[in-house]
C-alpha cells in the first residue's frame, strides 16, 4: 500500500487546504489572495514537516491559466511596437542574461551555493518563473525564491524582509538569529551597510559554513557580513554570539573551521588586534568543551567541540541541538539583557525564520539520505 503522501490523498488535502486559505484571505479582503494565502498555507503546512505537494499536472494547468491571462493583452497594437522596437528587447535579455551571469558567479562567490542557485538567484526575473527554471536544471528552488522575492534596486535586503513579514511595524533596532543554513539570508544582510547599521544584535546557532575540504580544514573564506559585523561587535555598540558544533556535508568546512577563519577575519577588520579570552558562559547557557570565547566588547563564541576531534565527531551537542538547546539559552543569557538595556528604544526582534526553516530541513534531509 501506498504511503498516505504518495497517494491522491496527499494532493486532494493540498488542493483543499489552499482553497480554504484562498477563501479566507479573500474574505480578509488581503491582496492577491488567492495566491498569498495557498502559498502560505503550504509553506506553513511543510515546514511543520506535512510533505504535502501539488496533484500532477497542476503547475502546467496554472500556467496555462497564467499564460492564457496575461495574452490577453497582446492586441494589434502592442504587436506593432514590439516589431518595431525588437532590437531593444533583444538588447535588454542580452544585458539581463550577462548581469545574472555576473550576479550569480560574484553570489557563488561570497555566498558558497552552488553555480546554477546562484545564477537563477540573481537573474532579474519573477520569483515564480526563476524558481521554475531553477528546478528544471537541478538548482535549489527554495533559495531562488528567497532571493527573488528580498532582492532591491539599492542592494538592501532588510526593508523587504521587515515588510514582507513584520508588516506595519518600524522598529527601533532590529535582532536577527539564525540557524544552519540561514547564513545564506543573515550575511548578505550584514554586508550592506545601511542594513548592518540597523541591526544591533546577531546570533549564530552553527549558522556558519564555508566551502572547504573539512578533513584539511583549508580552502575556508570569510563571511564578509558577519566578518564585518563582529568587528563591530569587538570594537563595541553591537552584539554578536557564535556557537558552533563539528557537523559539515563533506563540500563544507565544519562550522567551527568556519568560524575560525570568519572571527580572524573579524579582528582584523576591528583594528584592535585583541585576542579571545576564555570565560565563562552566563547562565543558562551550558558549558562549552572547547571553551566560551569573548573577543573585544561583546563577540561571543561558545565552541561545543571537544579537542582534536575529526569532523562530525567530537560535539556535545548536535547540529539540530544548537538550534533547541543552546540557541534558546543563549537568546535567554545574552540578546535579551542586552536588548533590554537599549536605553529604552523600542526594539523589535525579528528571526530570519525562513532562513532557519530552510535551513533546518537541508540539513534534516541531507542527513536521512
Amino acid at each position: 500500500m501506498k504511503a498516505a503522501r504518495d497517494s491522491w490523498v496527499n494532493p486532494a488535502l493540498a488542493l483543499v487546504l489552499c482553497t480554504a486559505a484562498g477563501a479566507a484571505f479573500a474574505w480578509l479582503r488581503i491582496p492577491l489572495p488567492w495566491m498569498t494565502g495557498p502559498l502560505l498555507a503550504m509553506a506553513a503546512c511543510n515546514f511543520a514537516g506535512a510533505e504535502l505537494r501539488a496533484a500532477p499536472g497542476a503547475r502546467a494547468a496554472g500556467q496555462i491559466v497564467i499564460g492564457t491571462a496575461l495574452g490577453l493583452y497582446f492586441t494589434p497594437l502592442v504587436g506593432r511596437q514590439v516589431g518595431e522596437n525588437w532590437w531593444i528587447l533583444v538588447l535588454a535579455a542580452l544585458v539581463a542574461i550577462f548581469l545574472g551571469v555576473l550576479g550569480g558567479w560574484v553570489l557563488s562567490r561570497v555566498s558558497g551555493i552552488d553555480a546554477r542557485t546562484a545564477f537563477f538567484a540573481s537573474v532579474p526575473g519573477g520569483a515564480a518563473e526563476m524558481a521554475i527554471l531553477g528546478e528544471r536544471f537541478h538548482a535549489r528552488v527554495d533559495r531562488i525564491a528567497l532571493a527573488q522575492s528580498l532582492r532591491a534596486p539599492d542592494g538592501r535586503i532588510l526593508p523587504n524582509l521587515l515588510a514582507r513579514y513584520a508588516p506595519g511595524i518600524q522598529p527601533g533596532s532590529v535582532a536577527l538569529a539564525a540557524f544552519s543554513a540561514g547564513y545564506g539570508l543573515l550575511d548578505p544582510i550584514l554586508q550592506h551597510p545601511a542594513d548592518r547599521a540597523a541591526v544591533t544584535a546577531v546570533i549564530l546557532s552553527d549558522a556558519c559554513f564555508s566551502q572547504g575540504n573539512p578533513t584539511s580544514g583549508t580552502g575556508g573564506v570569510a563571511k564578509p557580513g558577519f566578518a564585518a559585523f563582529g568587528a563591530e561587535a569587538i570594537n563595541g555598540g553591537k552584539l554578536m554570539v557564535a556557537t558552533t558544533a563539528n557537523s559539515t556535508d563533506g563540500s563544507h568546512l565544519t562550522g567551527r573551521q568556519s568560524w575560525l577563519v570568519t572571527q580572524d577575519a573579524a579582528r582584523t577588520a576591528s583594528q584592535c588586534f585583541c585576542e579571545p579570552a576564555e570565560v565563562s558562559p552566563r547562565a543558562p547557557v551550558p558549558p562549552a568543551p572547547g571553551g566560551f570565547w569573548q573577543t573585544g566588547t561583546a563577540l561571543y563564541w561558545g565552541d561545543y567541540t571537544r579537542a582534536g576531534s575529526s569532523p562530525n565527531t567530537g560535539d556535545a551537542f548536535t547540529h539540530a541541538e544548537h538550534d533547541t538547546v543552546v540557541g534558546p539559552a543563549v537568546w535567554q543569557a545574552y540578546l535579551a539583557p542586552w536588548l533590554a538595556g537599549w536605553r529604552g528604544i523600542p526594539v523589535w526582534v525579528f528571526g530570519a525564520a525562513l532562513g532557519v526553516a530552510v535551513g533546518y530541513v537541508t540539513r534534516r534531509k541531507t542527513r536521512s539520505t
